[in-house]
């Protein structure tokens, strides 16, 4: 591959290996696929590249999609981790926004392309952490600029490393699509993950009631005591359960949880589509939607711009923090995705891939 080309030391006061730790996903399957390697190049960054050294990688269920072959189009053999936060150690030429030191966390694609999409090859389809190009599991990245944003302001690798999948995600499809109002009434499904956590913070913050959905009687103190959820429902074993109508519902789960979701939105309610953990299709009651008048917003994730201003602004003002379950050492990767696939964690699992905070 393309990491043949090692690092020029003129290009950063900072010092930078020639190899580096990846763990390399040689194909999708078990966790077992998962092979450290110690000599991995650390590639130069060349035109409108930075080069980060990732200090923290946090781990979603899609981590586990990803590691299983879910997504067709990721590349054989790829370097997993969507979700990360560094500190950008060199630059190209053309790179701009960041200067060497800045403290950076990564987006879903280079936001300075067109979407990608699988169907469409065109465009930022190549630049896709985890799937297209080497992620977070490892200890250096290059990418383009436009795959990065600030990192928050006073908040540790840990934590910055969780925002953008997470805040990111609900505050593109609540706030900035869905339009949430103060004083709504709002349902969290996965309530005690990663996103549903965000989720449940940020509507409290916003001054809504909140009804948090979990599939975990045992996680209902969690989302009581921590998240200060108003009520909390316990779904059923196939994900089903049974809800009040609320003006906007945000669905972190996807397939199981789907239609006792739709259910619940109220007539003129809005369903913020965020999760899909088992990747698979729904039936969509058209009848419902339609006399219902229910609007269905689908959010990827949050704008660069965004994330460093009304959405910084907002977690810093409120004081909301990414609930991180575990931190873990980037050779435990393999661990983590046991306990996410065993339902085991509230918020989010962090990899310590570089040994320490910024």
């Amino acid at each position: 591959n393309s990491f043949c080309t090692l690092l020029a030391p003129k290009m950063t006061s900072k010092a930078v290996p020639a190899v580096c730790r990846r763990l390399l996903l040689s194909e999708p399957g078990p966790v077992t696929n998962f092979k450290m390697s110690h000599d991995a190049a650390v590639k130069a960054p060349a035109g409108r590249e930075v080069l980060v050294k990732v200090h923290a990688c946090a781990l979603a269920y899609r981590d586990v999609l990803d590691r299983q072959g879910a997504f067709k189009f990721i590349r054989r053999p790829t370097v997993l981790g969507h979700e990360f936060a560094g500190v950008v150690v060199a630059k190209g030429d053309e790179a701009q926004d960041f200067a060497v030191g800045d403290k950076v966390l990564s987006m879903h694609w280079d936001q300075t392309q067109a979407w990608p999409s699988p169907l469409n090859k065109a465009g930022a389809v190549d630049t896709m952490f985890g799937l297209t190009c080497d992620g977070g599991y490892g200890e250096y990245v290059t990418a383009p600029y436009g795959s990065f944003g600030k990192a928050p302001a006073k908040m540790s690798a840990v934590e910055a490393a969780c925002v953008m999948s997470t805040f990111g995600t609900v505050w593109n499809g609540a706030f900035t699509r869905g339009q949430l109002q103060p004083g709504s009434s709002v349902l969290v499904t996965g309530a005690t993950g990663g996103v549903g956590s965000a989720a449940v913070q940020l509507a409290r913050a916003h001054g809504c009631r909140v009804t948090a959905v979990t599939s975990s009687a045992a996680k209902a103190e969690f989302l009581k005591e921590d998240l200060k959820a108003d009520d909390v429902v316990v779904a059923k074993d196939d994900g089903s359960y049974k809800a009040a109508a609320h003006d906007m519902t945000i669905e972190c789960v996807g397939g199981p949880t789907f239609a006792s979701t739709l259910r619940a939105t109220a007539p003129g309610g809005k369903m913020v589509l965020v999760g899909n953990v088992t990747n698979a299709k729904v039936d969509l009651p058209l009848g419902f939607c339609i006399l219902n008048s229910v609007s269905i917003i689908g959010s990827d994730s949050i704008r660069r711009e965004e994330l460093s201003g009304p959405l910084a602004d907002f977690m810093a003002k409120h004081d909301l923090r990414p609930r991180v379950h575990a931190v873990m050492p980037l050779a435990m990767a393999g661990a983590a995705h046991t306990m996410l696939e065993r339902r085991a964690v509230c918020g989010r699992i962090v990899l310590n891939v570089s040994g320490g905070d910024w």
